[in-house]
């Protein structure tokens, strides 16, 4: 047994390998471990621009702080990934920095889903702190932030922090995203996945077709030796057959070979003498098997033994690889040779009336 499981995976360690690896490494990709946090950076709309050469005569203040420019500034905060982010998670919080100065209370515009509650505290005239909160796959906030006095950038923010699994989180500006990429990749990535599970379905089912061949268990033919008329003196038959054909000196592919020859020439010899019909004489083994059990021109017995035993023949005759071993090949070699004795024993009789030399009169 161990022979036949290592050449089994001697001969097929290709399917094997395209059976299990290909889920395997589809299931890691989708199934990883991502964690992400992204910051967005969805506008950046000036709202107030005083040129000075223009302006001589015209000034802008907040409260008692002259302004030049005004921008209003969209940022949308992300979990990315594919696990929670705690509020343990972050060692230092997220700080947003700012190339001008932050008017206070930016405003939430936008939170999903409802339960998030984001406090963000200026901690310094130009910078934001997030307070650490939970964020679940796929949680969002977005909220406005109002500079002041901005140096023309076409990035005005800088983020840091300090998060649990995460090298840092990613800046990101909205126009640079690449949507269709990002829907190519995606459906790319699922034909990729459909196509590789389809390989590995189908290598399973030749697997499991080939570890059938492979553990196929003929000691049973032993027992249904028992199905043959006299078995004492078609055991005998058998034994002067197998030296007639001198099977002793084939390697057991021949042998297999010269049996099945036999069988069906046997077989076609006895439809012949038994008067059915020419064309019925050209059809499968199964079929002329099927055609003289109906006939009650041997037993059914007899007709389930080769049935049993022909696509055995057959399969080793036609795959590329064997592995019957020693004691299964004499069983299926003994009881085949019993099967032909049999139907000599049946074409010897003097009680088969249609003979072709009667037919001929």
């Amino acid at each position: 047994m161990k022979r036949k499981i290592f050449k089994f995976f001697v001969n097929n360690w290709l399917i094997i390998l395209l059976a299990f690896v290909p889920p395997i490494v589809v299931t890691y990709y989708f199934q990883r471990e991502i964690r992400q946090l992204d910051v967005i950076l969805k506008s950046n709309t000036p709202v107030v621009q005083i040129e000075e050469r223009y302006s001589d005569e015209i000034a802008v203040f907040y409260k008692t702080n002259k302004i030049e420019a005004l921008n209003v500034i969209e940022l949308v905060v992300k979990n990315s990934g594919n696990r929670p982010i705690e509020s343990d998670d972050f060692k230092h919080p997220l700080i947003f920095k700012f190339n001008g100065t932050v008017l206070p209370n930016p405003r939430l515009i936008d939170v999903i889903p409802k339960a998030i509650e984001p406090n963000l505290i200026q901690i310094e005239p130009n910078s934001l702190e997030l307070e650490p909160l939970l964020l679940n796959q796929g949680d969002h906030f977005s909220f406005l932030v109002y500079l002041i006095n901005s140096k023309a950038s076409r990035n005005p923010v800088e983020i840091s922090a300090r998060i649990s699994g995460i090298k840092e989180p990613r800046l990101r500006i909205e126009a640079d995203i690449p949507t269709m990429r990002n829907v190519r990749a995606k459906m790319l990535s699922w034909i990729i996945y459909t196509i590789s599970l389809t390989v590995s379905l189908l290598s399973i089912l030749y697997l499991w077709k080939k570890a059938k061949e492979a553990t196929l268990d003929l000691s049973s033919f032993s027992k249904d030796l028992e199905i043959l008329h006299k078995p004492s003196e078609i055991q005998s038959a058998a034994q002067r057959l197998a030296r007639q054909l001198n099977i002793s000196s084939q390697d057991y592919k021949a042998n297999l070979l010269l049996l099945r020859i036999k069988i069906e020439e046997q077989l076609r010899e006895l439809a012949n003498r038994s008067n059915i019909s020419s064309d019925l004489k050209l059809g499968s083994i199964t079929d002329l098997t099927r055609r003289l059990a109906d006939r009650g021109i041997f037993s059914w017995s007899t007709a389930k033994g080769i049935a049993a035993v022909m696509p055995m023949i057959n399969r080793e005759l036609h795959a590329s690889e064997a592995y019957l071993t020693k004691n299964e090949f004499d069983n299926l070699q003994q009881f085949t040779l019993q099967l032909v004795a049999e139907i000599m024993r049946l074409n010897n009789q003097k009680e088969i009336a249609d003979e072709p030399s009667k037919n001929k009169s």
